[in-house]
């Protein structure tokens, strides 16, 4: 997002010659940062038909949406007349108690006013939630098996939902999106 890690060959050594003392490499870093700040998103907004923005906060996080306001902003400063390209949003590592649904998701998402100026600087706008693969959940109430079950199969009110399960399942409905968008 920021790009704020050294590039790989800093972390081997192999630069070392071009950096000769920490001061150099902290400077390097800074301006790549910022460079990367600055032109990375125009750069994926003008040449991308996706942009997808991944982020382990809540759609609800004020800092979350601080930054994807940003990111949403700093992508079209500047930009006259190109196509607009679709944007996901990815809370990723969510918890089991999130919305699965895409479209609930987004229409969560847009829920709050104050993000439908973004649908109208993208194409389009979908988020989606994918889980930890390691989380495991157990859920007991009746209403929910009344509700949620035609068949009456169960034969007591506990279900465990799988993470995993959940999370391959999401990374599924992320390919089919991404291929329909």
């Amino acid at each position: 997002e920021h790009g704020s890690l050294p590039p790989k060959g800093v972390k081997k050594g192999l630069f070392s010659s071009v950096f000769q003392n920490v001061k150099d490499q902290i400077e390097y870093q800074e301006k790549r940062r910022n460079a990367v700040a600055d032109n990375l998103p125009r750069l994926a907004f003008v040449s991308c038909d996706i942009v997808i923005f991944i982020s382990n906060e809540s759609f609800a996080s004020a800092s979350y949406m601080k930054r994807v306001r940003k990111l949403v902003f700093d992508s079209t400063e500047s930009v006259d007349s190109a196509y607009s390209p679709a944007l996901i949003l990815i809370h990723n590592k969510c918890s089991l108690d999130e919305e699965f649904d895409i479209e609930n998701c987004t229409n969560d998402f847009f829920s709050n006013v104050e993000n439908h100026e973004i649908s109208q600087l993208y194409s389009d706008v979908k988020c989606v939630c994918i889980p930890h693969y390691d989380q495991m959940k157990k859920i007991r109430n009746s209403n929910f098996f009344q509700n949620n079950d035609n068949n009456n199969n169960f034969k007591n009110d506990t279900l465990i939902i799988d993470g995993e399960e959940i999370f391959h399942v999401q990374i599924r409905n992320l390919r089919n999106l991404i291929c329909t968008m």
